[in-house]
């Protein structure tokens, strides 16, 4: 339960506390003149959609874009819809997105042609963490045994990871 009620204000006040930091930064700079379009890589009700919708209804109650803006999801191709569009729009400041690791490992994996240098970061707001974990019955206590067991026989271990596409 007490986790639930993290995952639901963390990213409220992560997401307040880099706003309010850059609120001077904002008054000094670019200010938008049109309508705004967030750009979601992933469907709705995903973790850069929920932080998206945050931001937006951040910005809009508190009054620092003086414009109209939605949230638009772009789903697909792990998160290449949405970032050849945002390629697209190159030269347009009305049109943002959020990025994750994927930017970089997509392109790595050959997955998509598309790479972190295709777009002009201006804000982290996030960091995220990595972690293995297994169950407390496991040989497994360190990353070195993790590493170990891998190079030892790597068909012995299953591995899962989740994703918010």
């Amino acid at each position: 339960m007490l986790l639930q009620g993290l995952q639901t204000v963390l990213p409220v006040l992560v997401v307040t506390t880099n706003l309010m930091c850059a609120t001077p930064a904002l008054a000094q700079g670019w200010m938008p003149q049109r309508h705004i379009e967030l750009v979601v890589p992933q469907g709705a009700g995903g973790s850069l959609d929920t932080t998206a919708r945050t931001l937006q209804r951040l910005w809009t109650e508190m009054k620092l874009v003086p414009v109209s803006s939605a949230v638009v999801n772009r789903a697909g191709g792990e998160h290449a819809v949405a970032y050849n569009f945002i390629r697209q729009k190159t030269g347009d400041p009305h049109f943002l997105s959020l990025a994750v690791p994927v930017i970089f490992s997509n392109q790595i994996s050959g997955v998509s042609a598309f790479n972190h240098r295709d777009v002009t970061p201006v804000a982290l707001l996030t960091t995220e963490y990595y972690l293995f974990v297994v169950s407390s019955g496991s040989q497994l206590r360190t990353g070195r045994d993790f590493v170990e067991a891998l190079k030892k026989n790597p068909a012995s271990l299953s591995v899962g990871i989740t994703m918010t596409n």
